[in-house]
């Protein structure tokens, strides 16, 4: 798919436009130049101001309202569109459910609940955004959560639908772990054969391989390696710095990852046994 604005390189990710509801597929260059915010700065504002900024929107409202000398109604428009995207903090999500600093939606992709999900989070303004710089927006079943503050008990109220996405999530990988288990064996049997034998591995294909194996990890059915050796594995890519590749140079790091990928799992085993599933 080509970048929306420049029409040109490929799409390598999603940019939020002016109006909340709208997406833009853009390639890594545009989305730089058109206020996409790169990890760092979303995670920065997510955590460290968070509380801050959401405190502070009742009185910024009052005071644009005064400013400008109209009515509540006038003031309340103007403050959204002054609001940034806040990002729902990462240590806020609960340890089981938290890869890479995201919230590891594995569970719920299994069963088929993801846009159940999604309409869960809708009823607050929230969105689910994937991982930033993949080519497919559901890499990995890995999201950032962000919305816009509206008022100062706006963090409680996005709190407590996030929970009900965790509660979602938690009831999917108990339903995987019982009268799904042949779905979940199956799963992560067939990541383990890629992860062991592929000849090329994109840094996308690598983190949905490594999502499933550490769903498995956390439920004790992995062995031979730890779980953050898979965290390590799964961010050690510079995935800007991959996509901006030509395609020749994207084939040679893939083959030289999976190889060494291959490598690091030749002594990983699943502990499913016929029993289980």
């Amino acid at each position: 798919m080509k970048c929306e604005i420049c029409h040109k390189k490929e799409a390598t990710t999603q940019l939020e436009g002016s109006n909340a509801d709208e997406i833009k597929y853009v390639c890594a260059d545009c989305a730089g130049e058109n206020g996409f915010f790169d990890d760092q700065d979303a995670r920065d504002e997510g955590n460290d101001a968070v509380d801050e900024v959401l405190e502070s929107l009742g009185g910024m409202l009052d005071s644009i309202s005064k400013s400008l000398g109209g009515g509540e109604q006038d003031a309340e428009e103007t403050g959204k569109k002054n609001l940034r995207r806040l990002e729902f903090p990462a240590q806020e999500i609960p340890p089981r459910l938290e890869f890479c600093g995201l919230l590891q939606l594995e569970g719920i992709f299994l069963t088929g609940e993801l846009a159940d999900a999604r309409q869960i989070l809708s009823e607050n303004d929230i969105r689910m955004e994937g991982l930033p710089y993949a080519t497919l927006p559901e890499t990995g079943h890995l999201y950032r959560l962000t919305y816009r503050g509206k008022g100062a008990g706006r963090l409680d109220s996005v709190r407590e639908t996030v929970r009900k996405v965790f509660d979602l999530e938690l009831s999917a990988r108990e339903a995987l772990r019982e009268e799904l288990a042949r779905l979940y064996a199956d799963t992560t049997i067939r990541a383990l054969a890629i992860l062991q034998s592929a000849k090329l591995l994109s840094p996308d294909e690598l983190i949905d391989l490594l999502s499933p194996m550490r769903l498995a990890a956390t439920d004790g059915l992995v062995s031979g390696i730890k779980e953050q050796d898979l965290v390590r594995l799964a961010t050690a890519d510079n995935r800007r710095d991959y996509y901006r590749m030509n395609d020749d140079e994207r084939a040679i790091v893939d083959a030289d990852r999976a190889d060494d990928i291959n490598d690091i799992f030749a002594g990983v085993r699943l502990k499913w046994k016929k029993g289980m599933y």
